[in-house]
């Protein structure tokens, strides 16, 4: 967690917050580790799209990390 919190003035903020910054709608780190596997398994659907279509800043950091660099 951050040492220091931003200055939230909005609910939608706070949301915007928790989400880009603290993962909330991110996949399971085993999912994500399945994903980085097999990225075309139809069952792992919707980490592609939260990766692929979303452009989550953390998983494509953490598919990076595992050696599987992202588009």
């Amino acid at each position: 967690m951050p040492a220091h919190l931003p200055q939230l003035d909005s609910f939608g903020e706070v949301v915007r917050w928790v989400i880009e910054e603290l993962g909330a709608l991110c996949p399971a780190a085993d999912r994500l580790r399945a994903y980085a596997a097999r990225p075309d398994d139809p069952s792992l659907r919707d980490v592609r799209y939260h990766v692929q279509e979303a452009g989550c800043r953390r998983c494509r950091d953490e598919l990076e990390a595992l050696g599987h660099p992202q588009r």
